[in-house]
């Protein structure tokens, strides 16, 4: 059987990363930040991936991502950028224990991981405060990241690595489904 590509949720543009980035920070609500930058930076799903992390999966350079919480069941490693390291050095993450949920019910790191709709919410708040409307989820974060990525000229090879893909043909599906926001070579040249 053929695998079904799922349906896209929005990317955001670079003008709505940063009046998003602007709410949050002028919030000071650092931990929707810190979980939006490891679902957009480390290419990881907000459901288990991110909000399941615990402070012993941070090492000093990627964030583990065990097999029973990744979608093909597999450990994913991925880099931990600098804007995350920065945060997560912010808010002092590395100083709880390592059995720590890092996103715990009570907002900072702890025993009890957050619940499913708690940063889905937060997230809404700040989209409908600035009338970013349309199909605009958490989820998103993960394609907004990608395409920037991308633009940036990121190799294959390291967005397969990042994305957790295991193989090159997800990639392709990937990149074809997201050339349909952002395609460099056709807006630069096809004038």
């Amino acid at each position: 059987m053929p695998t079904q590509e799922s349906n896209l949720h929005e990317p955001y543009t670079d003008e709505q990363v940063s009046l998003i980035f602007g709410k949050v920070i002028e919030r000071q609500d650092y931990y929707l930040l810190l979980f939006i930058y490891f679902i957009h930076y480390t290419f990881s799903r907000p459901g288990k991936e991110v909000r399941l992390m615990k402070v012993g999966d941070l090492k000093p350079n990627a964030v583990v991502i065990p097999a029973q919480h990744s979608k093909n069941r597999r450990v994913k490693s991925p880099t931990l950028t600098k804007p995350i390291q920065e945060l997560i050095d912010f808010l002092g993450v590395r100083n709880y224990a390592n059995h720590f949920y890092i996103f715990g019910s009570e907002g900072t790191p702890g025993l009890i991981p957050v619940g499913k709709g708690c940063y889905y919410h937060r997230h809404k708040k700040i989209l409908d405060e600035l009338g970013i409307i349309g199909k605009y989820t958490l989820y998103g974060w993960k394609h907004s990241g990608n395409i920037r990525a991308i633009q940036l000229g990121v190799t294959d090879a390291s967005l397969q690595l990042q994305n957790g893909f295991t193989e090159r043909r997800t990639l392709e599906i990937y990149r074809r489904k997201l050339s349909a926001y952002y395609n460099n070579e056709i807006a630069e040249k096809f004038v």
